[in-house]
């Protein structure tokens, strides 16, 4: 997660912090919508296909098929 990309960070205990950023994201919708969109994209980096080609990738180059 980036900071103030795709989310936002607070301290773990801060609730003054993370009421903050709650309040930041509830009253800005261009934030909110731009942050729901970059996580979406990071999301759906992460599916099966896309690991699983990354996984045959690094065995390829282990083994010099690469």
């Amino acid at each position: 997660m980036n900071d103030g990309v795709d989310g936002i960070l607070v301290k773990p205990r801060d609730e003054t912090a993370l009421a903050s950023a709650i309040t930041t994201l509830a009253n800005d919708e261009n934030r909110r919508e731009q942050m729901i969109n970059k996580g979406r994209e990071k999301a759906n980096a992460h599916n099966w296909e896309s690991i699983a080609q990354r996984t045959l990738d690094y065995y390829a180059e282990l083994s010099g098929a690469k």
